[in-house]
Formats: structure tokens, C-alpha cells, sequence
């Protein structure tokens, strides 16, 4: 449909009933022709989007308008729809707005495109500021960031083993929204009961892409180190503790709790600084009998409120005597 019209006050627009329009000779003025193409789809989602053709027109979209006139003369107008650019996300975008502009902690990234929306699915496996490993997929569903939590692993591995399968599906980090998806599994070594690695399937109505992250392997046992000056102090005396980690964090904690305990019987020492190598004092026990220090990494809580007693990277045994 081509309509013809004029403006006649401030950006609103008068269109003629027709196509045929008469004009009085010697005279000039300003007129406008608007094209209305109608297709088959889904309109756009917004004015970003309506700013492109649809992919369903040839591209780039070539318009041409010709005015002839009652003796049969004519005169041509061309234009080709001029369309935003894309604004996908790369590699390099995430980089700089997840990672604190260092490629060295993107891991890994992949993404889908749907052609027919212009739109892109991407997951990554990502370090933050603090240096924990985190996943974040985008833009389906709510998006945001989530802790990588490594000891949550086990569950999985636990789960592959039982039921015989190599790859079991983590349905918490999974996102699907109008005909996209995005699907992480858990790799696993059904002999040994290990979660080795995770699989991304991202699905678009148009593609679909598969990427591997293999995960950390744990650390050794020796990896972590946690002393204290005196294997025997006083009551209430205090506990001077060092200690050496292979990854921290400004939230990590260190208590005191009698052996094989399930309650600390002391205040918190925090990393504050976030040292992989240090040292700090803790108010010894008012009574008696044997006791550990622990240390407990903010990467390894067992809930979002609080850690686990029995879930820390390092220990050591010390006496209160009377």
C-alpha cells in the first residue's frame, strides 16, 4: 500500500484517500509517500527491532516510488532501507562486562543465533573479581550471575554413577524462552563416579551449538595449609593461626571447634585481605580439652546463609590445658 500526504502541524501527518493528487502549476510545496508492506510473522518486540527489515524481504530492501504526471512524463525516487546494526554480543563484550576487562578470565564461551529474530543465545564460564569460577547464560530468562559452587559437583558425578549415564542434565542452570534453550550437563566418568566436565547445548529456532568446559581438578590434599604457633595454649588464651590456600576470597572464615565437633566455640577470623598466604589471632576456648582449627572458603558453603561445619579445605588440632 502506498499512501501520499503532508504534514500539517508538528510531526502529524495528514494521508490522502489515493494515490492521484492534483496539483496547481507553479506551485511548490512538500509531500509525503509512505510504503506499508504487510508479511507473515510476529511483530517486532520493539523500536530497535521495527527500525530493520524483516528478514523475510530481500536485503538490503530497495524502495522505488515513481511520480508520473497527466501528459505521461514520470520521475523516479530510489532508497534502500537503512538498518541498525546488530548489536550481538561477542566474546569481547562479555569480557569487558563480566569480567573486569580481562580476557584471561573468560574460560569459555559460546553462543546460537536465531536469524529470524536477530537475537543471540551465549553461556560462559567466567571468573569474577574474587576470582571464583562462575556461570551466567544470556539473555534467556532472568539471566544474572550464579556461583559456581566446585563441591556441587559431587552430587552430580553421585547421580551419574547410580543411574549408569554419562551425562546428566543440570536442570537449575537450564533456560528456555520462545523456542530457545539452553542446556548444561554434567560430564561424568560413570566408574569413579566423577563429574569431569559440563556440556552447553544452546538451541535457537534456527541453530544450535554444543561447547565443553572441562572442570577444575580438585586440589590436593596438600594443597591447603592451616598452622598454629602452640600445639598447647592456655584457657581462654590466645590462637595464633597461618595459613596457606590455593584460592581465596575476602569472605572466607576461620573457626575453632573441638574435635569432630559440630559447633564453633569462637568468633570469626576473616580474610579480609584476601591473602593466599597469612596470619591472625583467635580468643582460645574457656574450657579445656581438644580442640581444631578450620578453615572454611567462601567457594565451598554449603548454603547462601552460612557454611557447613563439615565442609572446609584445611585443619589443625591444638590442646587447651588447664
Amino acid at each position: 500500500e502506498v499512501l501520499v500526504g503532508k504534514e500539517f502541524f508538528r510531526g502529524n501527518y495528514e494521508w490522502f484517500d489515493t494515490s492521484n493528487f492534483w496539483l496547481n502549476a507553479g506551485t511548490t510545496g512538500s509531500l509525503l509517500v509512505r510504503l506499508v508492506i504487510e508479511i507473515e510473522g510476529t511483530p517486532p518486540e520493539s523500536n530497535y527491532e521495527g527500525r530493520r527489515s524483516d528478514t523475510s524481504l530481500p536485503q538490503p530492501l530497495h524502495l522505488k516510488f515513481t511520480f508520473t504526471d497527466q501528459e505521461g512524463d514520470s520521475a523516479s525516487l530510489q532508497f534502500e532501507q537503512g538498518n541498525s546494526p546488530l548489536d550481538l554480543a561477542t566474546r569481547e563484550t562479555r569480557i569487558n562486562g563480566w569480567c573486569g576487562k580481562s580476557a584471561e578470565d573468560m574460560l569459555s564461551w559460546s553462543f546460537a543465533d536465531d536469524t529470524t529474530s536477530n537475537k543471540r543465545s551465549d553461556f560462559a564460564f567466567y571468573k569474577d573479581s574474587n576470582g571464583q569460577i562462575c556461570y551466567r547464560p544470556a539473555p534467556l530468562g532472568n539471566g544474572g550471575q550464579y556461583f559456581y559452587i566446585e563441591h556441587s559437583l559431587k552430587k552430580f558425578g553421585y547421580k551419574g554413577k547410580s543411574n549408569g549415564q554419562g551425562e546428566v542434565e543440570i536442570t537449575d542452570w537450564k533456560k528456555e524462552s520462545k523456542g530457545s534453550s539452553i542446556t548444561p550437563y554434567a560430564l561424568v566418568d560413570v566408574e569413579t563416579g566423577t563429574a569431569y566436565g559440563i556440556k552447553v547445548l544452546i538451541v535457537t529456532p534456527t541453530s544450535k551449538t554444543t561447547s565443553y568446559f572441562l572442570c577444575p581438578r580438585p586440589p590436593s590434599p596438600g594443597s591447603n595449609i592451616l598452622t598454629v604457633k602452640d600445639s598447647k595454649i592456655g584457657i581462654k588464651g590466645d590462637v595464633n593461626v597461618s595459613w596457606k590456600v590455593y584460592r581465596c576470597s575476602k569472605s572466607d572464615q576461620i573457626y575453632i571447634y573441638p574435635v569432630n565437633g559440630k559447633s564453633h566455640v569462637s568468633s570469626s577470623l576473616s580474610n579480609k585481605n584476601k591473602s593466599l598466604e597469612g596470619e591472625g589471632k583467635l580468643k582460645g576456648p574457656d574450657k579445656p580439652g581438644e580442640y581444631e582449627v578450620r578453615y572454611y572458603p567462601a567457594w565451598l558453603k554449603g548454603s547462601s546463609t552460612g557454611h557447613r561445619h563439615d565442609i572446609y579445605i584445611a585443619s589443625v588440632r591444638f590442646t587447651v590445658a588447664v
